[in-house]
């Protein structure tokens, strides 16, 4: 899923070199877009919870024996999700200011991540840069 586009180049700014030879290399060509790849070190579970370091989620990370990594832990016992109500503290606000980064908007569906609204809203915005990643017009914002 594309939920952020990476920016175009111009054709007098590529760094390509060679021919294109493969599918992908050919889309990535005329298109002028450059492939992500995300190498995340945050994870937020159910706005309860933030992990954010330089650990991967894994064992040799988090072994603390192994590797040297740092890793800060967020948890707000008074702001938690229940049946009834999701968290609201400063978790949920991070995590809302990082999605309005990401996609280029706040959506009230937003407020709420496991409701239908908001995964459609997320599935729209994705296949919205879908479109604009293999679309042969060149937007450069």
């Amino acid at each position: 899923n594309f939920y952020c586009l990476g920016t175009r180049e111009s054709l007098e700014g590529s760094q390509a070199t060679g021919n294109p030879l493969t599918e992908d290399e050919i889309l990535l060509y005329q298109t002028r877009r450059h492939q992500i790849y995300v190498h995340s070190k945050m994870m937020i579970v159910d706005d309860d919870v933030a992990l954010i370091g330089t650990a991967n989620i894994n064992q040799r990370s988090m072994d603390g024996c192994r590797d040297s990594e740092i890793m800060m832990t967020s948890w707000q016992p008074d702001h938690l999700t229940t049946e009834e109500s999701i968290a609201k503290g400063d978790i949920h606000a991070f995590r809302l200011h990082i999605w309005a980064s990401i996609t280029g908007q706040m959506n009230e569906a937003f407020r709420n991540p496991r409701s239908p609204e908001c995964v459609n809203a997320m599935n729209k915005i994705a296949d919205q840069n879908w479109q604009k990643y293999i679309a042969k017009k060149i937007l450069l914002t």
